[in-house]
């Protein structure tokens, strides 16, 4: 596969890089995550600050044209980009084991541990309105979860 950089232009005012490159694969198609991978090598740069946006054929020839932004931070990034192009191309960074290439399932992606800390978040802060960081206010948590869940069930039976 080879990858050419068509125009790599500056952005000052969103601290990022917009690349418009150009791919010719040897072998039929070309992944997006083989693609991601050989423009942080060519651009020497880490996979986190490196957004792929899109990537499209040419009608009628083997070429793709793609388009890509490179940031300076990982703030800006998080400021600018929507939080589903973050996940998508997190999903994209992810390294498969060995066990999970025989199984066919992958490890966690930053997306998902994200995900898990805002519900710590959350558990926090229904911690903090029941008035203390005790085991008491903990306990009564658990309760309110726990009455939650049997309602919800007798309505479904109902209808």
């Amino acid at each position: 596969m080879k990858i050419e950089i068509t125009q790599d232009k500056e952005n000052t005012l969103l601290n990022r890089r917009d690349i418009l490159f150009g791919v010719t694969p040897e072998k039929g198609v070309c992944s997006r995550k083989v693609v991601k991978n050989k423009l942080v090598a060519l651009l020497d740069t880490k996979p986190g600050l490196l957004i792929l946006d899109r990537m499209n054929t040419q009608y009628g020839m083997q070429k793709v044209v793609g388009y890509a932004r490179l940031y300076d931070t990982v703030q800006d990034l998080k400021r600018i980009e929507p939080a589903y192009m973050i996940a998508r191309n997190a999903a994209e960074g992810i390294e498969e084991t060995e066990e999970a290439d025989d199984v066919g399932g992958v490890e966690e992606t930053a997306a998902t541990e994200e995900v898990t800390e805002a519900e710590e978040v959350v558990d926090v802060e229904k911690v903090e309105e029941a008035g203390s960081d005790s085991e008491e206010a903990e306990e009564e948590i658990e309760e309110e979860e726990e009455t939650k869940e049997p309602e919800e069930t007798k309505e479904s039976s109902e209808d």
